[in-house]
């Protein structure tokens, strides 16, 4: 996430890009942790 983060900014460079992408990757970690989105949930991991 941090790697497109940083690919997307240097490739748009715009005013305010860094500080939208910075919540976008914060979305994504919570989403990820939550195992609502991509992440392994302890269930998984236990098997």
């Amino acid at each position: 996430m941090l790697l497109s983060k940083e690919i997307v900014s240097r490739n748009f460079p715009q005013p305010g890009v860094g500080a939208i992408l910075e919540e976008l990757v914060g979305l994504l970690a919570a989403l990820e942790r939550s195992g609502a989105w991509g992440g392994r949930t302890r269930e998984d991991s236990s098997e």
